[in-house]
């Protein structure tokens, strides 16, 4: 109960300040500097979620421009009642057709492929089998990543790929955040793909039955707190450490989300309702700064974490800071810092990104090269992304290479042991 007070107002101030200090006309100057905004399409050694979800978000704007393009969004005058029936109709029809399961199938096929996926891939296994069924309206909406393992596997292991779907969406939302704050906007398409990624990751866990001993609901929610509770030793998986009903309980938070607010606003009152395919974000103004936050919860091998994401818009840049704090039903005292800067240098042709993030974990305990538990205590990763124009025109070709390194221990969207971080691709600036 306490949890879903704290949301509620949570929610209210956060987008109660933001709706009413909406960008005007009189924003200050600083705020409208502009931040490049770029579409790209990378790939690094085992296919990473990072690299992953940035394609992702590449291939919803690539589309979204040719179907706009091709069906567009206004086909009569909509100023009086029958015609603005008719627009909302259509729209409607062509989000259901079409839009919607572009977004759907693109979240289902993140979470199989880039989150299942690049766990099993990271564990070097091989015969990795996928499956999808059609999106809504056309079909379930389904999917699958299963693999045989034959080696030894830890617990640590197989709750990373039990929980490695849900990483995806969270990524996703993530990046887009950012973007959305960087461009003081966001497209309709945009705000889909981030509903309907919330929406599965949500609803996985709200939908998902409580018992975890015989019986027990084989959705990852549930195996993962089925080896999260074997791995504490707890003996009677009748009665646990933490039930599913205490992990829905506790995912309350991630309503405490004013982008998720903005979304739903975007789809159904700019794109549905006024046939627009493009949102100003509101943001909370102090001073010269623009500011948004964002509460959430994380699945890892230690158990459930909490999320107070800060995005902070400031000139020509977007900055993250994510403090996250472990739960305390299987470790004490653990959690760590995550700092992300958008556009945190600009020359030329060239811009900068830079993500760094430090942690206190428990260690994680993996077969892959006899590494044996590996992590315990303190942990970090730093990598440094670049944008590099290939040419001085209005929207030029550009390369983009990310470049870094992490400590072993658990950080969303990267392997659990200490590797580099790399990813190269092309992509364009708009």
């Amino acid at each position: 109960m306490k949890i879903v007070v704290i949301c509620a107002a949570w929610l209210c101030l956060g987008m109660g300040l933001a709706i009413a200090d909406n960008e005007t006309p009189g924003t200050p100057d600083s705020l409208s500097n502009a931040i490049p905004e770029y579409h790209n399409l990378v790939a690094g050694p085992g296919l990473p979620m990072g690299a992953g979800m940035e394609n992702v978000i590449t291939f919803n704007y690539l589309t979204e421009t040719a179907i706009d393009r091709s069906i567009n969004n206004h086909w009569f005058s909509e100023d009086r009642a029958v015609g603005k029936a008719g627009g909302v109709f259509c729209r409607l029809i062509k989000n259901i057709y079409v839009d919607m399961p572009l977004d759907y199938f693109s979240v289902v096929f993140s979470h199989e492929y880039f989150g299942h996926g690049a766990r099993y891939r990271e564990l070097w296994e091989d015969n990795i089998d996928y499956g999808y069924d059609a999106p809504p309206p056309y079909g379930g909406g389904g999917g699958h990543a299963t693999a045989y393992i034959n080696d030894p596997i830890t617990y640590d292991e197989l709750m990373a790929i039990f929980v490695g779907g849900i990483e995806t969406q969270a990524i996703i939302n993530h990046k887009l955040n950012m973007r959305w704050m960087a461009q003081k906007e966001a497209r309709y398409r945009e705000a889909s793909l981030y509903f309907w990624s919330f929406q599965i990751m949500y609803d996985y866990v709200r939908s998902t039955g409580d018992p975890l001993g015989e019986g027990r609901d084989d959705r990852d929610p549930a195996e993962y707190l089925y080896w999260l509770n074997t791995k504490a030793g707890v003996a009677d998986l009748d009665n646990p450490a933490m039930r599913v009903s205490e992990l829905k309980s506790r995912s309350t938070i991630n309503l405490v989300n004013p982008f998720l607010v903005f979304s739903i606003y975007s789809q159904l009152k700019t794109y549905l309702w006024d046939g627009n395919t493009v949102t100003s974000m509101p943001m909370i103004h102090v001073g010269h700064v623009g500011y948004l936050p964002a509460l959430r919860l994380s699945l890892t091998p230690f158990g459930p974490q909490y999320h107070l994401e800060n995005y902070v818009r400031h000139g020509s840049r977007v900055t993250l800071v994510d403090l996250h704090l472990g739960d305390n039903t299987f470790y004490d005292s653990w959690g760590g810092v995550g700092l992300q800067i958008q556009n945190a240098f600009q020359k030329d042709r060239l811009s900068l990104d830079i993500d760094c993030n430090a942690w206190k974990q428990p260690g994680v305990e993996l077969t892959r090269n006899g590494s044996g538990v590996v992590g315990d205590g303190i942990g970090g990763a730093v990598a440094v992304t670049a944008h590099y124009d290939l040419s001085r025109v209005a929207n030029p070709l550009t390369a983009a290479v990310q470049v870094g390194y992490k400590s072993a221990g658990f950080l969303e969207g990267h392997d659990l042991d200490a590797s580099p971080i790399i990813s190269i691709g092309f992509g364009y600036r708009h």
